[in-house]
């Protein structure tokens, strides 16, 4: 029963760790910021998210439910969840707060960071960048608002994987 126990615990434990283990892109990241700072690099505003900037509100064409579904789904891919959709209790925020600080440790360096990020045009890179991540996020809310509107059905759950069939 204790030996049950301990197995389980070891179980949740390690699941734990491999949710918050930092991955290799993540890696990449971090070394990156040093760069990100200097504005020798810079992550490019997706064009979906450029058109959202041009015109959150424009119509989609065409002004089906299959369009503004399709759409939806290409905008969650970019931003993640929206608030509507079911997450964990931790939903990341502990391991997006340790990535923020590998982050800032990486770039910790910099003598006047705030400045040379002004001046090398990586804090206007920023600012738009998020100006197109809210963009983005106002033009998801507007298309759900049409979905409910036009009564559209959510998309079917696709299965990636078919199960094997069983046989009795």
């Amino acid at each position: 029963m204790v030996a049950a126990f301990a197995l389980a615990a070891c179980e949740s434990t390690r699941d734990a760790v491999d949710r918050n283990m930092i991955t290799r892109d993540e890696t990449k990241q971090i070394a990156e910021q040093p760069f990100k700072d200097f504005n020798l690099t810079h992550d490019e505003i997706p064009a979906l998210l450029q058109t959202a900037v041009a015109n959150p509100y424009a119509a989609p064409k065409p002004y089906r439910c299959g369009q503004i579904v399709k759409e939806v789904e290409a905008l969650d891919a970019l931003l993640g969840p929206d608030f509507d959709t079911p997450h964990d209790a931790d939903s990341g925020i502990t391991r997006q707060k340790a990535m923020d600080a590998a982050r800032d440790g990486a770039s910790s360096w910099i003598p006047f960071r705030g400045l040379v990020r002004w001046a090398s045009g990586a804090d206007r890179h920023a600012r738009e960048m998020r100006r197109a991540i809210l963009a983005g996020q106002v033009r998801r809310a507007y298309l759900k608002g049409l979905k409910e509107k036009l009564s559209c059905r959510a998309a079917p759950v696709q299965q990636t994987a078919s199960l094997p069939d069983r046989k009795h």
